[in-house]
Order: structure tokens, then C-alpha cells, then sequence
């Protein structure tokens, strides 16, 4: 077997390279998903992780969200780590995979491999489901098995529920924090518990009430996590909880930029990746 060690420090190894003969097999499998609200998006993964556990092929099988869900892809990465884990196989559990992530995700991976250069783990990347030559078979599968299913208008499964859609609650302050890919590699789902609670410590209702909601990307990756506070539109950025307790009580309460954290739009930033940030 090719020496698998000589990259070690920062490398995310191929697929290949970890399966061939007389290799080492994989204790951990981490199901990737994209995120979503609700229960609806934990129970399909734990469906698939129960399934895969089944096999009996690994010690352990979890998954993992890239964004705007519980539990984020680092921390789950953490809890192998601390489990005892030495060789995961990360999963793509997206259809489809956008290019960006495609390219995203390895290199996401080996910079916590960099962060975790003194740990004995391994990490490598299973092609994207939607590579995957049984998919279609599936999802073939999935279309014969529905074709007794009713006219939805009859459909005795679909709950009617009184909607509320068209109601926009009063509010002084509509704060926007991002919870895409690399805002979630950054502690945003954290943040965005810490942010919440916050709020309510801070009473903020009546004239002050703050419309918080969490969004996919942002764009600006490098400078995140990413906040916005309207109506005056200001960005924020490199957030955590020292930011957090500021824009709160300076921001939202008494109406003062904290001009530290402040991101111009057309500006060049200065990041923790940039030469000139060392």
C-alpha cells in the first residue's frame, strides 16, 4: 500500500488510495446533509445512518449538516475525534452537489485536518450520492413504488394547516446571520443559539423587537461568519460572541455602528487567509 502517511499533516486522502488491498478499514462514516428547518431533515439522515449501520461494517455511523441545522459538520468531526475515531469516511449525502461545494468541501476538511495536525486521524471523501451508479436505481425504485398514490387533492396524508404566510410581524431591526457552508465551519449554528438567547435576555420587544432569521450563503466566505442589521444595512463580519454582545447593545439598543466588525461593500478586507493578515 502506498505510503499514506507521507501528506499526512493537512491532506485529505482519496478514496481510493484508503480502500485498496489490505488497507486499513474505516471506523466511522459521517453522512453529510445539507440542513434544513425542523424535524424533517434529522430524521431522513438518521434513517440513512441506521441503514448503514446495519451492515455492521463500522464502529460508528453519524451525520452531519453544512448548514442551517444541528449538528454542524465540525462538531460532529470533534465528537469522532473524541470518541476515539482514527480513520473517517466523510459522505456527501447532496442531490444535487453543486460545483462550488464540490471544490469546497475537500479543501474544508483539510483545513480542520491543519487544525488537528497533533491528532492520529484520517479523513477521506466519498464521491457526491449523486455520482453514485445506484442512484438512479433508487430513485427509479421510488417512482414505480408511487404510482398508486391519490391526487393530492384527496390524499388523506396531507394535513391542512391554518397558514400564516401573509402576516409581517412589527419589528425595528431585521438582523440576518448567515448559516451556508463556511459560515457553519465558523460556529454559526453556535452563534445563532447564543444570538437568540441574547434577544431575549435583553427583552427586546415593542419598538426594539428584532427579526432575526438564519440564510444560506452570504458570499462573502472568507470574512464570516457574516451578520447584516437592517434597516440601515450594515455588515458585519468575522462575527462571534464578543461581536455578538456589542451589535446587541450598541447596534440594536442604542443605535451606534460598532464600526470594528464593520464590512464595506467594494471594499477589500482583510482576512484570517490573506498574506497581508499573516
Amino acid at each position: 500500500m502506498a505510503d499514506r502517511h507521507s501528506e499526512k499533516e493537512g491532506d485529505v486522502l482519496s478514496l481510493e488510495a484508503l480502500t485498496e488491498p489490505n488497507g486499513v478499514p474505516f471506523d466511522t462514516v459521517v453522512i453529510v446533509g445539507r440542513g434544513g428547518y425542523g424535524a424533517a431533515p434529522r430524521q431522513e439522515l438518521e434513517r440513512l445512518v441506521a441503514s448503514v449501520a446495519r451492515a455492521g461494517s463500522f464502529r460508528a455511523v453519524r451525520y452531519a449538516f453544512l448548514e442551517q441545522g444541528k449538528p454542524a459538520l465540525p462538531a460532529v468531526l470533534e465528537q469522532c475525534l473524541a470518541a476515539g475515531a482514527r480513520r473517517l469516511l466523510v459522505v456527501p449525502g447532496l442531490v444535487p452537489m453543486d460545483r462550488t461545494l464540490r471544490w469546497w468541501l475537500p479543501l474544508a476538511l483539510r483545513d480542520w485536518l491543519r487544525e488537528h495536525a497533533d491528532a492520529d486521524v484520517e479523513v477521506a471523501l466519498a464521491p457526491p450520492l449523486g455520482d453514485s451508479a445506484h442512484l438512479a436505481d433508487a430513485f427509479s425504485a421510488a417512482v414505480l413504488d408511487a404510482q398508486a398514490f391519490p391526487d393530492v387533492r384527496e390524499d388523506p396524508t396531507i394535513e391542512e394547516r391554518r397558514r400564516s404566510w401573509s402576516h409581517l410581524p412589527s419589528h425595528r431591526h431585521h438582523v440576518l446571520l448567515c448559516s451556508g457552508p463556511r459560515c457553519t465551519l465558523e460556529n454559526a449554528p453556535a452563534l445563532w443559539e447564543y444570538f437568540e438567547a441574547k434577544v431575549r435576555e435583553c427583552r427586546l420587544r415593542g419598538k426594539q423587537r428584532v427579526m432575526m432569521v438564519r440564510t444560506g450563503c452570504l458570499y462573502p466566505c472568507d470574512l464570516g461568519p457574516m451578520m447584516v442589521v437592517h434597516p440601515d444595512g450594515t455588515w458585519y463580519g468575522g462575527v462571534d460572541e464578543t461581536a455578538v454582545d456589542r451589535i446587541v447593545a450598541e447596534h440594536i439598543v442604542d443605535g451606534e455602528v460598532v464600526q470594528e466588525y464593520v464590512c464595506t461593500p467594494g471594499a477589500r478586507q482583510r482576512t484570517k487567509s490573506s498574506p497581508e493578515s499573516g
